[in-house]
């Protein structure tokens, strides 16, 4: 089996998401591969959706995005890896997801889909269709309710309600606070343990993918972090 992380962090591997990426990725087992955005030069897509007409599948941009489409084509599992930013993703991120248009097929006028499908057509469907996409963010909330139903409806409609295995951390800034290391490696294990019953069945049980996206600790006590780090009282 063949992962790929894509590391859409404007930190690169100084990323807090990506520890939770590489543990699952771990968990899954083979061979993994990284992209890091920070590290790449991709320049914006432009619009000209030459890859829908003249250069069917083939942007006409000449830099790391097309190396990126042909791990994403060899690859068995991709893990989309970065922090929630505004309620999305990170512009280094985005970028990327723009770029990946030659992998889908031309809009030729007919209506959306129904509730629940994808809004795009893939290009390589039955192959595409074969790889398993987990998308795994954090925000730094202390709750994940609300905060990532923005993002959540982006890949809805691009890859369809049962298209990607959704991984939404809260806290994730704690992934890299030294002091609360103990209490990381713990989660980092059963983000392992997620990757291990992906690689084995191709999904993540309610019950791992539950404490994997819960608080490393109380909201009460993260609120006083937060003020600390903004030099505020509470």
């Amino acid at each position: 089996m063949k992962t790929l992380i894509i590391n859409g962090s404007p930190r690169g591997l100084d990323s807090h998401t990506l520890r939770i990426a590489r543990a699952i990725a771990q968990g899954i087992g083979g061979e993994c591969s990284e992209f890091t955005a920070a590290e790449e030069k991709i320049s914006p897509c432009t619009g000209c959706f030459s890859c829908w007409g003249k250069t069917a599948g083939r942007c006409v941009i000449t830099d790391g995005a097309q190396g990126l489409i042909e791990k994403i084509m060899e690859s068995d599992f991709i893990l989309e890896s970065y922090p929630l930013y505004f309620c999305s993703m990170p512009a280094q991120m985005k970028t990327i997801a723009d770029r990946l248009l030659p992998l889908t097929l031309p809009f030729i006028g007919k209506p959306g889909p129904a509730d629940g499908e994808a809004f795009v057509r893939l290009r390589y469907e039955e192959e595409l269709k074969k790889k398993k996409l987990v998308v795994v963010s954090t925000c730094g909330y202390g709750q994940t309710e609300g905060m990532f139903d923005a993002l959540r409806a982006q890949y809805d409609a691009v890859s369809g309600r049962d298209g990607y295995i959704p991984v939404f951390v809260p806290q994730g800034e704690l992934y890299g606070f030294p002091s609360l290391e103990p209490q990381v490696q713990r989660r980092l294990g059963i983000a392992k343990m997620a990757g291990e019953e992906l690689g084995a069945t191709g999904r993540i049980s309610e019950a791992t993918l539950g404490t994997l996206t819960s608080v490393l600790i109380p909201n009460r006590a993260l609120e006083k972090i937060a003020l600390a780090g903004w030099g505020e009282k509470g």
